[in-house]
């Protein structure tokens, strides 16, 4: 059946087929009582954090997708907000996303408030600390995704509506952890591909069980850009928006679609999809009249009739500023459901300034280490929402604070004997000496047994002034199980085929996630600094500035080249001139540093450069080489610091940081590093201390193999030609966020251990239901027999001793494609069988 609408309601799914031709179709549907579920192989792929229908997935849904889906009346969906600050981003991230998505799954009302997420915990941690601003949704969703977001209705900033207020004790926390997003990805919207995908997703999460899907975006109306849709026209009368404006400071949450709804804009009487509105000489969704997106606002259940409106497809084509949406991209959110943390640190901090204040939790393998190997940065008490004490009021009691972090993570660097050593590191910028405060308690908790087990430094210790306090506990777990990558290294692979090599891991908590990364080296020296000045750049504001140039050569990042850079007063590069910058966020920059392609030598939210003080950015070309300078200062506070580093980009990819004189406030934080935007792929070479003067960091990178991927059953496939100790990184997460990374050297040859698979028969082929494996050819001891399907997910696996004949009953699978791979005497066999 082709829907041509679907809509669903608090009680059922109604389905209105106008087109009643039946046919069979590759998915099942199962009607219930209150739902629908659909299920279907997966159709799309994940690449730089972009979800995007695969070839598979754009033929299904453009076939079966219905014309309209409406799901403004689902029980899943909470009521129309209405906003009394700033808060746009979070209502629409945390609010609207987070309520719908976790509940559908968890067959919640999302009418009750002990049903809803927080609007105000996510952005008290942003807004200045009364209200001044806004915080951008991504933001929040790196904060939901680290830490977790509490119910609304046991929020007391959100019952009370208090841009203020931080919330104190550590079961409160606790019970937040709970409440997580497992992952957040981007869709492209200025394609045709991405307009598809997300219309898949708003149907049924592109191949989910569940119907339904939200997505929100940031964009706000440009002048004339808004007006009712005509009469005679879908939904006449209602609210719809035809063109965005240059400040891309509302988020809006889509909660639906109609491929009927329709906009004249070029005034000839007709609607179309196929005339070429803005004479570029190709027909895309830039040049769509008819289709358009549901959204949901924040401005209450009686605005505009019913606190929807509408926003033309054309809108997320277009480019911004020039009438579309911010960055041509939506972002999507999957939730962590029935998530339970297993390493947390209780926290009991008293202080008069919490802005003074920044927390990160280290930890050693080493027991006995008087410092830490690897240190955690967290998105809350962070140089945080102004000159306030701890919970955001004048008490004697809102000076201290009792918090709660989920240091998950961390497990992974405990040593074999389950022991480590966690230290908490309280930063304090308080260089006149305003303020004082001390550490009541820092307690590790370890949930990884049936019994809770809790490590505790109760001595209470002053803080130092304008520097760092450091107190430790030594932690020994209950139980110890993290992923593991076993696959030392990787035999001589073939260059004649695909590659289909199943890599051996064990332990942690499926399901689990699969990553190939770069290799990223650096390398520190000391040179002298040269304060050079070539060509002065005038930024489009001296704060908060951005300005592009245009290279004489190709610059590669990543996979991809760049001719054209973007570069900001902030201390970083944007590598592709095409990035906007984000709106609405501030301080803490590290969502921002992993969610975009970003060089970054001293990123740091509060430089200016004043071109009336003789500060400024210069730039000067060598050949294959450009060489970039910023020389600026903190905001308000120009006569008393300075900052002065530099970038060069070369030709061959290599990248170098270098360090003058430095002298700005410490209660911002500093990161130097790249990224390659898709939240995994970043090397954050340091953090908040910025390098002494004349350091020269020098950066090289090699990508992930052109043509190589891996599953998320662990097996790397794909054709990469002749390669040579190619290097590589794979990364294997567990549903707990903990993560072992293995770096790889990928040889192919001609000659390698991938044997003749004509050696091995496997029968018949096509199958029904059995098919035999003939070993009869060897002599092995055991063997070992995977089977995936034709979406690289590994359905099956076994063991084989000493068997002549194996038989195995494919009965239970599906009809399709899949392949069997068995490794016998260190040699893979590698099959294709068709199941019909």
């Amino acid at each position: 059946m082709i829907f041509d609408k679907i809509t669903i309601n608090t009680s059922k799914i109604e389905y209105i087929a106008k087109k009643s031709f039946m046919k069979e179709i590759q998915i099942i549907v199962i009607f219930l009582l209150n739902g629908l579920m659909i299920f279907a192989q997966s159709k799309i792929t994940i690449q730089d954090g972009y979800i995007e229908l695969n070839e598979e997935g754009v033929e299904y849904y453009e076939e079966f997708l219905p014309s309209a889906v409406d799901f403004t009346e689902s029980e899943y969906l909470p009521p129309v907000y209405l906003q009394t600050d700033w808060v746009c981003n979070q209502v629409a991230c945390s609010y609207y996303m987070m309520t719908f998505e976790t509940n559908k799954r968890k067959d919640l009302n999302s009418s009750l408030m002990e049903n809803q997420y927080s609007v105000y915990f996510p952005w008290n941690f942003g807004n200045g600390g009364t209200g001044w601003y806004g915080d951008n949704y991504i933001i929040s969703m790196e904060m939901m995704k680290q830490l977790g977001v509490p119910i609304l209705g046991e929020c007391e900033s959100d019952i009370q509506r208090d841009s203020s207020i931080w919330i104190s004790g550590y079961e409160q926390y606790y019970n937040l952890m709970h409440n997580r997003i497992d992952e957040y990805y981007k869709i492209r919207t200025n394609t045709i591909n991405g307009l598809t995908t997300l219309k898949s997703w708003v149907y049924d999460n592109c191949g989910s069980e569940y119907f339904g899907g939200t997505a929100t975006f940031l964009a706000n109306i440009a002048t004339g850009g808004a007006t009712d849709f005509d009469s005679g026209t879908p939904h006449e009368g209602e609210y719809v928006i035809t063109k965005c404006g240059d400040d891309a400071l509302h988020a809006r949450t889509i909660v639906g679609y109609d491929d009927n709804v329709c906009f004249d804009y070029n005034d000839d009487g007709e609607y179309t999809n196929d005339i070429d509105l803005n004479g570029d000489g190709q027909i895309d969704v830039r040049d769509y009249e008819k289709g358009g997106f549901k959204l949901a606002e924040s401005f209450g259940p009686s605005w505009q009739g019913s606190g929807y409106c509408w926003m033309m497809y054309k809108c997320f084509a277009d480019a911004y500023p020039e009438g579309g949406i911010l960055n041509n991209y939506v972002h999507v959110l999957e939730p962590k459901i029935d998530y339970e943390p297993l390493l947390t640190a209780k926290i009991r901090l008293k202080h008069t300034s919490r802005q003074a204040i920044k927390v990160k939790v280290g930890i050693s393998a080493d027991i006995d280490s008087e410092t830490w190997e690897y240190v955690r940065d967290f998105s809350i008490f962070n140089f945080q929402c102004g000159n306030f004490y701890m919970q955001g009021s004048t008490s004697e009691a809102d000076k201290t604070i009792e918090f709660g972090l989920d240091i998950t993570p961390l497990l992974e660097y405990f040593n074999n004997d389950k022991e480590a050593k966690i230290f908490l590191i309280v930063t304090e910028a308080d260089p006149s000496g305003n303020y004082e405060g001390e550490i009541q308690e820092f307690t590790v908790i370890d949930y990884s047994g049936s019994v809770s087990q809790e490590y505790t430094y109760n001595t209470i210790t002053d803080l130092n002034n304008d520097s760092e306090t450091v107190v430790n506990v030594n932690v020994t777990l209950d139980s110890h199980d993290i992923p593991i990558i076993s696959t030392e290294s990787l035999p001589v692979l073939t260059s004649e085929s695909s590659i289909w090599y199943p890599l051996e891991y064990s332990g942690g908590t499926p399901p689990y996630k699969w990553e190939l990364l770069p290799v990223v080296d650096y390398m520190y020296s000391t040179e002298s600094f040269d304060e050079f000045e070539g060509t002065k750049l005038t930024p489009d504001e001296d704060f908060d500035g951005v300005v592009d140039i245009d290279l004489p050569f190709n610059f590669p990042f990543g996979k991809q080249e760049t001719d054209a850079i973007r570069v900001h007063t902030n201390g970083y590069i944007l590598p592709f001139s095409t990035t906007n910058v984000w709106t609405q966020f501030r301080e803490h920059l590290y969502p921002f540093f992993i969610n975009e392609k970003v060089i970054a030598p001293l990123a740091r939210y509060s430089l200016i450069n004043d071109f009336e003080t003789g500060d400024g950015m210069w730039y000067e070309i060598e050949e294959d080489t450009i060489r970039i300078r910023w020389q600026g200062s903190d905001r308000y506070s120009e006569p008393w610091t300075s900052s002065n580093f530099a970038c060069e980009l070369s030709a061959d990819g290599t990248i170098k940081f270098k360090y003058g004189n430095e002298n700005l406030k410490s209660i911002f934080s500093n990161i130097g590093g790249i990224s390659f935007g898709n939240q995994s792929d970043n090397t954050m070479i340091w953090m908040d201390e910025i390098p002494s003067p004349n350091t020269c960091i020098t950066i090289s990178t090699t990508s992930v193999p052109t043509g190589l991927y891996i599953n998320q059953s662990g097996v790397l496939y794909g054709e990469t030609g002749v390669v040579n100790n190619y290097p590589f990184r794979v990364k294997l997460t567990d549903a707990n966020g903990i993560s072992n990374v293995v770096q790889y050297e990928l040889t192919t040859k001609i000659e390698n251990k991938i044997v003749d698979s004509n050696v091995l028969s496997i029968y018949p082929n096509p199958v029904e239901s059995n098919i035999i494996v003939d070993l009869s050819k060897f002599d092995y001891e055991n063997a070992v027999i995977y089977v995936f399907n034709g979406t690289g997910k590994k359905v099956y696996n076994d063991i084989i001793s000493n068997s002549k004949l194996y038989s195995l009953n494919l009965s239970q699978f599906k009809d399709g494609i899949y392949y069997i791979e068995i490794k016998i005497n260190d040699q893979l066999y590698h099959h294709k069988i068709v199941k019909i």
